[in-house]
């Protein structure tokens, strides 16, 4: 799965920002699960967000990290707190930059 974010430049051409969230096998072995058990309504596969929404998506990373400290393996949870913090420190600084529309794959 990634996150990637589809953007209008002044010139009308497209920019496309992307960033790795997690291999298939693991997304559904773990990000899946966490994102059913905590209700995440944004942050899930197929699911789209704008700058707007940024707060929101960032409780849901909070929550998806909260929950892998308590439900994960060692190994797992911190190969999906990586991520997340990448998310956390990446998001941001690209809703900085004129917004757009973020999809998660």
């Amino acid at each position: 799965m990634s996150v990637s974010l589809l953007r209008d430049n002044k010139d009308g051409s497209k920019v496309i920002w992307s960033h790795a969230v997690s291999a298939e096998e693991f997304y559904w072995r773990c990000w899946d699960k966490g994102v059913r058990e905590n209700n995440i309504r944004l942050f899930r596969e197929c699911a789209e967000f704008y700058a707007s929404d940024l707060p929101e998506v960032l409780d849901e990373l909070q929550r998806l990290k909260e929950w892998a400290l308590k439900e994960l393996s060692k190994e797992d949870s911190e190969r999906m707190i990586e991520r997340i913090e990448g998310l956390q420190y990446w998001l941001p600084k690209e809703c900085e930059n004129d917004g757009g529309m973020f999809f998660l794959a």
